[in-house]
């Protein structure tokens, strides 16, 4: 009975486990966590709003379909904007707000007569 308690080869712990959550939760970050996901999409009032306070930046539209928003740095500190900020997914220099415009005309048309 004692020679079968020697036998048993005992678990040992290996430092490479470590590595292993590691490069998990790596990988995961990295598919995961495209642009978009610190932004925040927007209706056309909300959209509207935004730009009749002048606090749009600049307007990229993305493969005709939508629009990313980027906003002025004083216009961040307003409270509108800085619950959608302190979303640990939101990076710096990243889109504040998606606006799906459906149409590309109408949305450049409408941007048109709003300014």
């Amino acid at each position: 009975m004692s020679d079968n308690k020697k036998n048993t080869p005992k678990f040992s712990f290996n430092s490479f486990w470590i590595y292993i959550p590691i490069a998990i939760l790596f990988i995961g970050l990295t598919f995961f966590n495209s642009g978009n996901m610190g932004s925040s999409d927007i209706s056309k009032n909300e959209f509207s709003e935004i730009l009749n306070e002048n606090d749009i930046e600049r307007i990229l539209v993305v493969n005709k379909s939508f629009a990313e928003i980027y906003i002025k740095d004083e216009a961040v500190k307003k409270e509108r904007h800085k619950k959608i900020m302190s979303n640990p997914f939101h990076r710096k220099g990243a889109p504040l707000y998606t606006y799906n415009f459906g149409d590309l005309q109408n949305f450049e048309k409408n941007l048109q007569e709003s300014r």
